[in-house]
């Protein structure tokens, strides 16, 4: 087993250094509204009305220096990408989308837990098994640091007074948080970041193979429109002793899983949710709380009211399903536990209208026609 990996999943490192970065650009944040943009223009005859219109607009300023730092990020891993060979296919912040379809671009809804946007984009086809990665997934990170060397340049000469230089600060103090939590090789709650990625697929050629298959499956589900079942299963093979502590060579497995439940072999999907589930598994937390999705539809589906549904109602769980309540496998396995184990048509009948309601929004059409027909099966 790669020790590394072992211990990156036990020990959360990762959540403690983006908590302490936080409380870093938190403190380099407060320094810069109250000593740069508010204490300057305090005097004696100062309201404190004043005092707080002036504290809101900075706390704003804060929320517009985030977007930008999202899309800065975002924006990196689209020019070095573009760079290397990729192509685009999309582009999110928060639960904004812009999607390359074969009619054109289309702005859709989106989002995924423990990500605040993304960039996605078709990879290069492999040369000798290997291709550009390492700019593509350190290109973010890398956007972000000449982005606070820009800011930091505009603050000296801002006069360092007042709200552009507040603005300034802030810019530096999220960049610099955003490179240091994406580019440091980390693990956080839901996913491994941009660098943990770009290292470990460098130490091994099936995992490079499979963030290959990731970004090529998404090409053919969202720009082809090609459903998993539909695609060639040359495309989710492993090899037999295929290392199951790397993070990448999992997703792969988790890939078969998606394939398994489009096809309705629901027998392949429990062996391959039992497979990434042994402990010895680099299971991250986005898979889990998908696979636990999975395996308790099939329950539903298969038992009915005697389905065990213990995991899909633990609190971290409901957590999760509330902060991805627009997701396709979400809603199809609530409605499958409203309508099969507890028997209410009326809960049943709310996931089929959050369902419908998807049709004009979500990117992603193929998986839409997956999931409704998975809802389609329960009696």
């Amino acid at each position: 087993m790669d020790k590394g990996a072992k211990r990156n999943r036990k020990n959360p490192i990762g959540t403690i250094v983006a908590i302490v970065l936080g409380l870093a650009a938190g403190v380099a944040a407060g320094y810069a509204i109250i000593f740069l943009g508010i204490e300057p223009y305090e005097t004696a005859e100062t309201g404190f009305g004043t005092f707080m219109l002036r504290y809101v607009a900075y706390l704003l300023l804060i929320f517009v220096a985030w977007i930008l730092g999202i899309v800065i990020h975002e924006s990196g891993h689209l020019v070095f990408g573009l760079l290397t060979g990729y192509r685009f296919r999309s582009f999110r912040v928060f639960s904004l989308m812009l999607v390359k379809t074969k009619e054109g671009f289309a702005w859709k809804r989106f989002s995924l837990a423990g990500t605040g946007g993304q960039c996605l984009m078709s990879p290069p086809e492999p040369v000798n098994g290997t291709f550009p990665y390492m700019l593509y997934n350190f290109g973010g990170a890398l956007m972000n640091l000449i982005a606070a060397v820009l800011f930091t340049v505009l603050f000296l000469i801002s006069g360092r007074i007042g709200p552009w230089a507040v603005f300034c600060v802030l810019c530096i103090a999220l960049n610099v948080y955003t490179a240091i939590t994406n580019g440091v090789p980390m693990t956080l709650k839901m996913l491994p970041n941009d660098g943990y990625n770009a290292l470990h697929l460098g130490r091994d050629p099936e995992a490079l193979r499979a963030f290959w298959v990731q970004l090529k499956v998404n090409e053919l589900l969202q720009l082809d429109g090609i459903r998993l079942r539909d695609m060639d299963p040359a495309l989710f093979d492993l090899a037999e002793d295929a290392d199951l502590t790397n993070t990448m060579i999992v997703s792969q497995l988790a890939l078969r899983e998606n394939r398994a439940m489009d096809r309705h072999d629901f027998a392949e999907a429990k062996n391959l949710i039992d497979a990434m589930e042994d402990p010895e598994t680099a299971l991250i937390g986005l898979y889990k709380s998908f696979l636990t999705l999975d395996r308790t539809f099939i329950d539903a589906l298969e038992r009915g009211s005697e389905a065990d549904t213990a995991a899909f109602e633990t609190k971290e769980m409901q957590q999760f399903r509330k902060a991805m309540r627009n997701y396709p496998s979400v809603i199809r396995s609530e409605y499958a536990v409203a309508k099969a184990v507890k028997g209410d048509e009326k809960a049943a009948g709310e996931c089929l209208k959050r369902f419908d309601a998807l049709e004009k929004t979500y990117p992603t059409k193929a998986d839409l026609d997956s999931e409704r027909e998975l809802m389609e099966l329960i009696p």
